[in-house]
This record gives C-alpha cells, sequence and structure tokens, in this order.
C-alpha cells in the first residue's frame, strides 16, 4: 500500500488576497483608530479638569458660607472675591432682658455681655461684631466702623463673659435677634492672570478697599503684601459674557448669592468651564 502524501499551504491567489484584505483593515484603523484615541485622551483630559475646578469651587464654596452676613464682596474686574470668616458667635444679654452684664448698646462705656446658652470660642485677638448690614454706620469695612469691637477678655473655647473696647463710641443698634459674630482675619480669592492661578489669601487686617493687585503671587493690602495658598492652576482668568462663563466671582447682597465661576485650560488647549452658585447669611 502507499501513502499518499499531500502539501499543506497557501497559493499565490489566497496570499494575494489576505494581503488585499489586511490593506483595506488597516486604512480602515488608519482612518478611525487615531479618532478613538484622541477622543480617549480628551475624555481624560476633561476628567482631570473637571476634577480640578469641581475641588476648587467646593473648596471656596465651604468657605464662603462660613461668611459674616453682608461681608462679602467682588471688585470690579469679578477676578477677586474678599469676605471675613465667622469663627463663632450666640446671642447676647440684651439690657430689656435685664440681669447681670447686659449690654446697653445706648451706652458707650458699656464693654461687656454675657452670653446666652453656651459660651462661643473666642481667641486672643478675635473681634466682635453686632449687626453688620454693609450699610453705613453698620459696615465692617467703613473706616471706624462701629459695629465691630476687639476682644478683651479672657479667650478660651466656651467664652460665657465677653469683653471688648470701647473704641469707636456706642453700637449703632441691636441685632433684632441679639446676636454676635466672631471674627479674625479677611479671606480673599484671586485669579491670577499673570501665572494662571487660582489664589487663597488670608491673615491680613481688614481694611476699606478691597485688595485688588497681584504682583509675583502676592496679594497687595494695606498691611503690606500677603503670600497664598495656590488653589489650581491653568486658571484661564477672562470677563464672562453671553458666549463665555468666564473665570471670576460676583455677589448678590440681596439674595444672599455669591457667583463662582471657573475656567481652567490644559497645554493642549482642553477646556472646561464650570459655575456655582452658594447661598450665604445676609441676615445680621
Amino acid at each position: 500500500m502507499r501513502a499518499t502524501i499531500r502539501s499543506l499551504g497557501f497559493t499565490l491567489v489566497e496570499a494575494a488576497v489576505v494581503i488585499a484584505v489586511m490593506g483595506i483593515v488597516g486604512s480602515l484603523l488608519t482612518v478611525f483608530f487615531p479618532r478613538v484615541v484622541d477622543s480617549y485622551f480628551a475624555s481624560v483630559r476633561r476628567a482631570q479638569l473637571s476634577d480640578v475646578a469641581d475641588s476648587a469651587l467646593r473648596r471656596i464654596a465651604r468657605d464662603v458660607q462660613t461668611a459674616l452676613p453682608n461681608s462679602a464682596r467682588a471688585d470690579a474686574s469679578g477676578f477677586f472675591l474678599e469676605f471675613i470668616p465667622v469663627r463663632s458667635g450666640g446671642r447676647y444679654r440684651a439690657s430689656p432682658d435685664g440681669g447681670t452684664n447686659a449690654l446697653d448698646i445706648s451706652n458707650p462705656a458699656d464693654n461687656d455681655f454675657n452670653v446666652l446658652g453656651p459660651g462661643a470660642s473666642i481667641a486672643a485677638g478675635d473681634q466682635i461684631v453686632i449687626y453688620n448690614t454693609g450699610q453705613s454706620g453698620a459696615n465692617v469695612y467703613e473706616a471706624g466702623a462701629r459695629n465691630i469691637r476687639t476682644f478683651t477678655g479672657t479667650p478660651g473655647a466656651a467664652v460665657t463673659l465677653v469683653q471688648f473696647s470701647v473704641a469707636g463710641g456706642q453700637f449703632p443698634r441691636d441685632s433684632d435677634s441679639l446676636r454676635f459674630q466672631v471674627v479674625s482675619t479677611p479671606v480673599s480669592y484671586a485669579c491670577d492672570a499673570a501665572t494662571g492661578t487660582l489664589w487663597r489669601y488670608a491673615g491680613y487686617a481688614i481694611q476699606t478697599a478691597q485688595p485688588n493687585s497681584i504682583a509675583g503671587g502676592l496679594l497687595s493690602t494695606g498691611s503690606g503684601p500677603v503670600a497664598g495658598a495656590p488653589l489650581a492652576t491653568n486658571v484661564v482668568c477672562v470677563a464672562g459674557d453671553a458666549s463665555n462663563i468666564g473665570t471670576g466671582f460676583g455677589v448678590l447682597s440681596a439674595e444672599g448669592l455669591v457667583l463662582l465661576r471657573i475656567q481652567l485650560r490644559d497645554s493642549s488647549g482642553e477646556t472646561l468651564s464650570l459655575w456655582r452658585e452658594v447661598h450665604v447669611d445676609n441676615t445680621p
């Protein structure tokens, strides 16, 4: 018996067909695959920008929600936001209620009051504010403001006897709910067009004019330049318009709203803009 041996392999026609098909598939991949890859990396870049922008807006929102009523203000450019955080507060004993250490605002020499309820956390150098409406005579930013006093008592985590300087004369009026706030120093957020950085500044004195100038990353204030902490980079500082949300801040005092806008752009040109409205307490 003779065994039949069959040779295995491709014919020339089959090889030509495979090469032709592979060429067609390669051409299709050349056309469509780069788009898929580009789309993937674009989505990654947008996600990274979104994460940075969202984190920055959340940080600002948490900060702004502690603002002293009617202390949030934005400059004309919208690139600078300033407010005075409230450290603590409470209700004070008023003169009509009687009792010891009641605050009589008609007496300019009255320099203390008892806290109604739990004590307030007050540190050395803090200031006591009553009825800040933001209007003349009741505006902490006003030169010689009458509704803010320097704390002079014993600091503590639960102070029940609040003592303060009488400099400035009597308080303009009682708070409707007999509320007082304890504040320290202002906070500013600023969009730096020169470096594309969103900064947070703190630790400078309260002043009449809002700081709205940055040089070398330092905020220019009446008490000297102040170093800040970077909150976000790749920030585009542009004014908003009908077609561009821009980067900046706005304050609607009557509505108790602070408007936050941020625009980021990475090195590839990918751009993302986010907008957020923050409700703040405007009842003094």
